[in-house]
């Protein structure tokens, strides 16, 4: 019994918790190259943030499928966009203010977190595609800039884990499990509410 009781510690202590800061930190525009500088410099263990590829390949930083929240940019689906378009593009502060900071691609933040190589860039994919080719893309461009290989992804979208995987075998990859029961119990819309117990929590 105390054997398996000390097994379990060393299982639990191993696992650990790490702390990421959710689309960089709170004190600089969502997603924007400063909120990730500040994150990896920061007390978190590393940066959570969001990659979306635009019409002629880039990946670049960002959370919504349409831009307009936190870019200067209004009604816009990012998948629309080419790279010249974003590097017109202005970030938002948290009060909506457009900045002169101006919208990252992907390259700009795996530079950034590179030289700390004791933070982890933690990646997630939001768009679905219906190929190969662009999670791959993606985990190349992790590769190039991030050598040291601190760096995941996650996606809710299993296929982009499972092309991801065929480039690299052995990196971390976290798929994200939506619970489509709770998000409908703790909606703000009374039929979503009244339909959860059709729902099922997920396995």
């Amino acid at each position: 019994l105390l054997g398996l009781t000390q097994a379990g510690l060393a299982h639990a202590t191993c696992q650990g918790m790490v702390l990421h800061a959710h689309r960089g930190s709170p004190d600089a525009p969502e997603n924007a190259l400063s909120a990730i500088k500040q994150a990896v410099v920061g007390p978190w263990d590393g940066a959570e943030t969001d990659i979306q590829q635009l019409r002629d390949g880039y990946w670049v930083i960002h959370h919504d499928a349409q831009v307009g929240r936190t870019l200067s940019l209004q009604g816009r689906r990012v998948a629309d966009l080419d790279s010249t378009t974003w590097k017109e593009i202005r970030m938002k502060d948290r009060k909506g203010r457009v900045t002169a900071e101006r919208a990252p691609f992907l390259t700009d933040v795996a530079s950034a977190a590179s030289a700390y190589t004791d933070k982890v860039l933690n990646v997630e994919i939001k768009q679905t595609n219906a190929d190969c080719l662009p999670a791959q893309q993606a985990v190349s461009t992790l590769n190039q800039n991030l050598p040291a290989g601190n760096w995941f992804l996650t996606s809710i979208d299993r296929r982009q884990l499972q092309c991801a995987r065929r480039m690299d075998a052995n990196g971390y990859m976290g798929l994200i499990v939506l619970d489509t029961q709770a998000l409908a119990l703790s909606s703000d819309n009374r039929f979503a509410r009244a339909n959860a117990a059709r729902l099922n929590a997920p396995i």
